[in-house]
């Protein structure tokens, strides 16, 4: 083999398709095949009916309705296409544990894993609500899983300390890689800080990015500091009990353009999310001399180099969230300093072609 050969596997849309999983899948094969890799996309996501009826399979069979964290889905992919595609020494990337064959695998073709959280992990989202029964059930399955890779691939650090504490896996199998930017593009121009602007924004997941957290802190801290202004970007559901808070700006279905410019011009990022994994947001805000301000969890600590380039909260509170919104406003030139040393890190950090290469060198 000449060159690295990659397959990389999707069970949520077309991995070569920029709107799967946020770009993640379309930009990681962009990057591989910059790095000098053979790269074929693989879509093995099941019709919407099919998807209906394995839901039914696994809840007949007491498994819950997530089929896609049961054994159920490792066999119907690998009944699938996934059984029939991939050259000999070929390395195939899944995108999730779903996907990745628990039973008889092709010889010499290696089998690794791209993950942004694990099931454990994603036990503190107050949105997953399982029973004992369906929790260890899934635990187990991801066990099988993560077991099952040659070698796993996170986005965060996080997410591999969990791997190797909770699922019992050798550090050594495991790499953490981060991600590239996203869409939004960063002005190098002067950013003027003393407008008191904070962002939150969520096409989704709005309560447990911590939107209705974030609304309730910026009502105390406004009262104390009528200056501060806050633009919330949410879908239209959101708009009444947002614009009941004085000070609080609701905007929705934002051109691409509108949205880059917020980004930008905005002094300070809120979102202080209950769960998320990652948090692709923060980085395309800091890659912007926008500070961000969010939980003292999951990945938001390294991003942050442990609140280096922004403010991080233990409690998650209204109060909490208060007193961070006006601690960063009371030192406009510390904002400063942070926006342009986080602008910095990350754009000397996280860029897809610095995640293929670290990937083509864990495998080669």
């Amino acid at each position: 083999m000449t060159k690295a050969s990659f397959v990389v596997v999707s069970d949520v849309g077309d991995p070569t398709n920029p709107r799967t999983w946020s770009g993640t899948p379309s930009h990681l094969i962009s990057a591989l095949q910059r790095n000098g890799c053979e790269v074929t996309g693989l879509d093995i996501t099941p019709a919407r009916i099919v998807r209906g009826a394995l839901s039914l399979l696994s809840w007949a069979s007491v498994q819950g309705r997530q089929y896609r964290r049961t054994r159920l889905a490792s066999a119907f992919y690998s009944l699938g296409k996934l059984k029939e595609i991939g050259d000999e020494g070929a390395v195939f990337l899944y995108m999730g544990t779903a996907t990745i064959p628990l039973g008889t695998r092709k010889r010499d073709v290696r089998h690794v894993l791209f993950m942004d959280s694990t099931f454990h992990l994603s036990l503190s989202s107050p949105i997953m609500k399982l029973s004992e029964t369906l929790c260890r059930k899934y635990d187990k399955f991801e066990r099988e899983a993560i077991a099952a890779a040659d070698h796993i691939f996170t986005v965060s650090e996080c997410a591999k300390a969990d791997i190797v504490d909770h699922y019992a896996i050798s550090a050594e199998r495991v790499t953490a890689v981060g991600t590239g930017m996203g869409g939004i593009r960063p002005t190098e121009g002067k950013k003027d800080y003393s407008a008191c602007t904070t962002l939150f924004v969520a096409k989704q997941r709005f309560e447990e990015k911590g939107g209705l957290l974030l609304l309730e802190g910026f009502r105390l801290a406004q009262k104390e500091n009528p200056r501060l202004k806050l633009i919330v970007v949410a879908t239209e559901p959101y708009r009444y009990m947002t614009e009941q808070v004085p000070g609080v700006t609701f905007k929705t279905a934002l051109s691409w353009e509108a949205l880059e410019a917020y980004f930008n011009e905005a002094s300070l990022f809120a979102m202080p999310a209950l769960y998320e994994p990652w948090g692709l947001v923060y980085v395309e805000s800091l890659a912007c001399r926008t500070p961000v301000l969010g939980m003292n969890r999951n990945a938001l600590p390294e991003l942050t180099q442990n609140g280096k380039y922004g403010f991080l909260l233990n409690d998650a509170n209204p109060s909490s969230v208060a007193g961070a919104l006006l601690e960063a406003f009371s030192n406009i030139e510390q904002l400063a300093e942070m926006g342009c040393g986080g602008q910095e890190y990350v754009q000397g950090r996280y860029t897809w072609d610095k995640v293929a290469l670290r990937i083509v060198r864990a495998l080669f």
